[in-house]
């Protein structure tokens, strides 16, 4: 696996939630019990060797930003350009939370949606030049999610059509409110000590390198913040 430098710049979430998130997910303990300190010592034990396995596996190539009011995508560009040069010019990966909160360049247009193009296009640019993947998450409109039953499209996409030209892959995690019942039911008849699991499907709504239309299953268990593929998939 190469180990490349990952800039992940949290808009919202402070770098501390993110790394008990983390942990939570490399021990398999509630991440609100790790936030609290009350976890039995057996979690502990648990938590503690996570942290271990964080610092050997991505904890030295992974750099959490806090990001704010200056994070504009130049000076994203700025700090991806070094890290790219200390990693002796290999690629890097950036990872972006969330495109509604970027904030907007110098001589940004007034209009939010027009603001949001404009990223869109700069943080193509950069993908380009830095020849690295640039991962950037959206949030939904109000319409979708006032429609559970109904799989996502190019519509959820809010705040900008930019989403749907200026990106080579869109991915909309979409929640099967059937199939998360239907788990919930049999956790409840067989395994109630088990944590609540939900079934999220991955669908890939464009992907102008590759197939288009793949629907990917995961069962994710909130406890942990942990994705893992639905059996069968």
């Amino acid at each position: 696996v190469e180990k490349v430098p990952v800039l992940f710049y949290s808009f919202e979430q402070s770098a501390e939630e993110l790394r008990i998130k983390s942990l939570s997910r490399l021990s398999s303990v509630d991440s609100r019990r790790i936030w609290k300190g009350r976890s039995a010592d057996a979690e502990w034990s648990e938590v503690e060797k996570a942290a271990e396995d964080y610092l050997q596996g991505p904890g030295p190539y992974l750099t959490i930003i806090e990001a704010g009011r200056k994070d504009t995508v130049e000076a994203i560009r700025a700090a991806a350009l070094m890290a790219k040069r200390k990693a002796g010019d290999k690629r890097v990966l950036l990872v972006l939370d969330y495109l509604q909160i970027i904030p907007p360049g110098k001589d940004a247009p007034d209009a939010l949606r027009e603001r949001i193009d404009a990223n869109l296009s700069d943080l193509r640019r950069l993908s380009r030049d830095l020849k690295s993947p640039v991962l950037v998450v959206s949030t939904l409109n109000r319409g979708a999610y006032g429609e559970p039953s109904k799989p996502p499209s190019m519509v959820a996409l809010k705040e900008s059509g930019g989403i749907e030209y200026s990106a080579d892959v869109v991915i909309i995690l979409w929640r099967n409110e059937t199939a998360s019942e239907e788990m919930e039911t049999d956790r409840k008849g067989r395994r109630p000590a088990d944590p609540i699991r939900v079934r999220i499907e991955a669908h890939v709504l464009k992907n102008r390198n590759g197939e288009l239309g793949k629907k990917v299953p995961l069962n994710f268990t909130p406890a942990w913040s942990e994705f893992d593929a639905a059996q069968g998939s």
